[in-house]
């Protein structure tokens, strides 16, 4: 993914914000995957994280694809 995100991002502005993204997931994350855990178990916590971490993967390929199409033309 870093490789993909080097190769597309020319400006940095991916590279910038991972540091921001990392920062803002931190602070709630682990404060609702606790409360996941605590109140239905450790599946349910694990099946939240693995749906988070698609979400993102799917929002990130989204703004990506935009940059490709832009960067062919």
């Amino acid at each position: 993914m870093m490789a993909q995100t080097a190769e597309v991002d020319k400006i940095g502005r991916f590279v910038a914000l991972i540091p921001a993204a990392q920062a803002f997931g931190g602070a709630p994350g682990e404060i609702i995957n606790g409360v996941i855990l605590e109140r239905y178990g450790l599946n349910e916590m694990l099946i939240l994280t693995m749906l988070v971490f698609i979400l993102g993967a799917i929002v990130f390929a989204y703004v990506d694809r935009k940059d490709l199409i832009t960067a062919r033309q």
